[in-house]
This record gives structure tokens, sequence and C-alpha cells, in this order.
């Protein structure tokens, strides 16, 4: 009995070793339509095996596959192709074009179909962006010099301001107000308006950059009510949110107080033991992550660092708490752990008022609607087509983001 179940077994090798022999192996490349190589696309049989995976070069080597095997191309972004072996595999590269995936959502579509560019010119560069409701404001380098676009979300442009080079920054305020920013000074971007239409941009109100940033680096947020300020301690791992009513003289009233028990032990203990110097932490020790946003008047929290979720009304009382876990997962063991993925950033719709975080994996990025009332995620768009992207924002259902 064993020698006849040693002798199937090495039919069977036999076989396969034949085959190969006889076919060789297939050798190709996976590409997307703009002719780019695309690194990590899957390669199954019968849609369950994986038998392969593309290297940074888009490259493949196939081995034990037959003339007729069904082969299924899958990545993440892309739209899975399928493609059944022919004899002539074998005898030169194949090459397997996969297009970009259409992202569509229930309810709600954050990326129209595929992500296509918004501003698309050859002879300029973007150098920073930010958007508010009146419009998308672009620092943009063409040969000539720096020039300041204001876009209308239709991308037709509405004014233009030639600006030094050394203007290379945008910042919103929390009043939501562009500012142009370089090392040295910052103006409030202005419009002359006629009725309803912005036209000539100004540069307005300047002053020295640590100033403006001494005056609005506290500043988390604001009411018509009240005005909140972040003010971090103990090397960065420990934030108090501290409400100041407008126009009232009374002191002001701490709203939060936030720590990283874990950073913060592990400090100490360091200290304590000698390990490094106090200068090390100042310099190094980077800021927890807890952003206070304002929309509609209300304040939203999001405390990371107590898995909890805030909500204040205008005056900053607290009106509701609940539980945050849309940037974890349940363990097998059953304990909730942080996603490898999260990038500690939450991202605003004004518009829509909606939040949203953010997460990255293996250059893909995808973008999760955060449900307010339990603190998980009840939508997932992923941005396909562009594996590295910066500066992403959301704005009226539409994402919009940089690229090289």
């Amino acid at each position: 009995m064993k020698k006849y179940l040693l002798f199937i077994i090495f039919i069977i090798i036999t076989v396969s070793l034949c085959g190969q022999n006889k076919y060789s192996v297939i050798k190709g490349i996976c590409i997307d339509d703009e002719n780019f190589p695309i690194q990590n696309v899957g390669i199954y049989r019968s849609d369950t095996i994986l038998i392969a995976a593309t290297d940074k070069t888009g490259a493949f080597m196939l081995y034990y596959v037959n003339v007729g095997d069904t082969l299924f191309f899958s990545h993440l972004a892309l739209e899975e192709k399928k493609h059944v072996v022919k004899i002539e595999d074998f005898a030169a590269p194949l090459t397997i074009v996969m297009e970009m995936r259409p992202i569509n959502l229930p309810d709600v579509e954050i990326i129209a179909n595929v992500p296509h560019v918004a501003y698309d010119n050859k002879v300029v560069s973007v150098v920073d962006y930010e958007i508010n409701d009146k419009g998308i404001y672009l620092i943009a380098w063409r040969m000539k010099g720096y020039s300041l676009l204001h876009l209308s979300f239709n991308m037709d442009t509405l004014a233009e301001l030639n600006i030094p080079k050394k203007y290379d920054n945008l910042y919103k305020d929390i009043f939501g107000e562009i500012h142009v920013i370089s090392d040295s000074y910052t103006y409030q971007i202005g419009h002359k308006k006629y009725r309803n239409r912005y036209l000539k941009m100004e540069m307005l109100y300047g002053m020295p950059t640590p100033m403006f940033y001494q005056i609005m680096g506290s500043t988390a947020a604001s009411t018509d009510s009240i005005i909140v300020t972040g003010n971090y301690f103990f090397y960065n791992k420990e934030l108090y949110y501290y409400k100041y009513k407008i126009d009232s003289e009374e002191k002001p009233i701490l709203i939060r107080h936030i720590v990283d028990k874990v950073g913060r032990d592990d400090i100490l203990l360091i200290l304590r033991t000698g390990g490094t110097s106090k200068n090390y932490f100042e310099l190094f020790c980077k800021p927890i992550y807890d952003p206070l946003f304002e929309l509609n008047n209300e304040l939203y929290l999001f405390s990371f660092d107590e898995d909890k979720f805030f909500k204040y009304d205008i005056n900053g009382r607290e009106i509701m708490e609940a539980p945050l876990t849309f940037h974890k997962y349940k363990h097998w063991r059953g304990k909730m752990k942080l996603s490898k993925d999260w990038q500690n950033r939450v991202l605003m719709d004004p518009a829509c008022a909606e939040f949203y975080g953010l997460f990255k994996k293996d250059g893909i990025t995808t973008i999760k609607k955060i449900n307010l009332e339990n603190g998980d995620a009840d939508r997932i768009a992923v941005i396909g087509g562009y594996p590295h992207i910066e500066n992403l924002k959301i704005y009226d259902g539409n994402a919009y983001f940089l690229f090289f």
C-alpha cells in the first residue's frame, strides 16, 4: 500500500515537471492604461489561490500553470483582470493592462467615479492650496514667477495676483480666512467684491510671521460666543483646552484636559533614570493628536488619547459623549487594537457637516467617514490611481489633493 501511494505521488510530480519543462514559465508585466508599471498586483488561480505578485517594476513570473488555466490579476485600487492561459504566453512576455477601479458608495459618493485632475496646466506647478467657501486658492509657479490664483469649484480662474517667490505657503485660520505666508511676513488675502462676485485680490493686514503664529498658534476654534485655545504641556504629552468668552474679562474656563498616560509615564521613567536630557524631549516629542473643530457654531473634539468623542454647544458646554472606534479593529483575542494604517488625521467637510479619518497602506489612501453617534466608520472610499498623494482635503463631498 505504501509503494502504491508513493507511486501515485511520483506520477503527479513527474507530470507537473514535464508540463513545466514543455512550456517553461510565463514571464510578464502589469501596467496601467498610461503604461506605468503596477506594484503589488496579486495573481490568483481559480480566483482563490495566490501564486505570485508583481514587484516594484510590475514584473512577475508564473510557475506550474497550464494552458487553459484562468488567472485573476487583482489590486486594491484597480479593476480585476481575468486572463486564460494560452500556449503563446509561454513564448513571449505577457502584458496585462489594468484600469482604475470606479468608487461608488451607498448614499454618498466621496470621489466621483475615478479621481480626475482638477487643475491641469502643463506650465504651472501647484506649490500649495487651501479651500474655503469662496473657492480654491493656489500658489502656482510658472516660468515668470509665483502667482496666487483664486479658482471657483468649477476650476474657473476668478482672480490672479503676482506674489514674491518667498510666499510659498497658505494658512486657513479658525474663521476660514486664507493667509499667504513666508518665513518673515504674513498677509491675509482680501477681495474687492461686486455684488456676489469676488474680483481683484489684495494682500492685507501684514505682520511678521513669528507674531502671526504667536497669535494664531494656540487658537483652536471659535463660535459666536467663545474662543478656544489649545496649550501643550509636559513635552507635548498633555493638552489643555480653555474657552474664553468673547468681549468679556472673565477668566478662561477649562473645557478638557487630555493626557497621553503611557507616553508621559515613559518620559518620567527615562528622566528619573537619567536616560536622556530634557532638551531631547522638548525637540523630538511629537504632540498628541486630539483635534478640535468648529462646525455650525458647535465644537467637536476627537480625544484619541481617551478614545472618546465630545460635542459642545455654542457656549462650550458638553452636550454629547461617544466612543471612538473607527481607527481600531477587533483583535482575535477580543481586544480593540489601533490600526497600523491610521494616519492620526481627521478631515472635516464643512459644506456637508461630516468628518473623515485618513488611512494609508502600501501607498494607497483610504478615507473613512466617521459616524458621530457611535464613533465607528460607516462609509469607506479608496482613492485609486494615485498611489502617493499629499495635502488631502474634503469639501462638499469632493476629495482634493496634490500628486506628482
